[in-house]
């Protein structure tokens, strides 16, 4: 499986949609939260939620960066495999780091909403920056397939 097959093709399309499906989910809800705060929307004080928010903010990177690892582990650890099965893995991998960062993003959404703190705005747009750096590219997903493929090669 290459990156010139129209099958391979569909499905990183598949996973980009994904993807990006979750990070327009936070980008909407992150309008409503900006239109619901409104005009009383400014840089406070960090209340309870805004702390709490910003640290699950930061433990949810670290989660999300974990998991790639852990996938990556996964796909080095049980080769050989397929490729199709490699590409199912790398779907899984990316799926789970978005919805981590993406649980996050809610959360300080929901922080602007209810504190009107502007710096949870600030910390959902960091995080939605990260997702959309991490989105997967078709180049991308071909090369960790190849590498993985490769190195089931040399194994065996």
């Amino acid at each position: 499986m290459t990156d010139h097959n129209p099958e391979f093709g569909t499905q990183v399309r598949t996973i980009q949609i994904i993807v990006a499906a979750l990070v327009v989910g936070c980008v909407t809800f992150g309008g409503i939260a900006c239109v619901i705060a409104g005009d009383d929307l400014a840089f406070r004080e960090f209340g309870v939620l805004a702390i709490v928010a910003t640290a699950f903010a930061a433990g949810a990177v670290v989660v999300s960066t974990v998991v790639r690892v852990v996938f990556d582990k996964q796909a080095d650890r049980d080769a050989p495999q397929p490729a199709d099965k490699l590409l199912s893995l790398f779907q899984n991998r990316a799926i789970v780091s978005a919805a981590v960062l993406e649980g996050a993003t809610f959360l300080n959404l929901i922080v602007v909403i209810v504190e009107n703190n502007a710096a949870s705005l600030v910390t959902a747009g960091v995080l939605i920056a990260i997702m959309l750096i991490r989105l997967p590219t078709k180049r991308g997903i071909a090369e960790w397939v190849a590498k993985r493929l490769d190195a089931s090669q040399t194994t065996v």
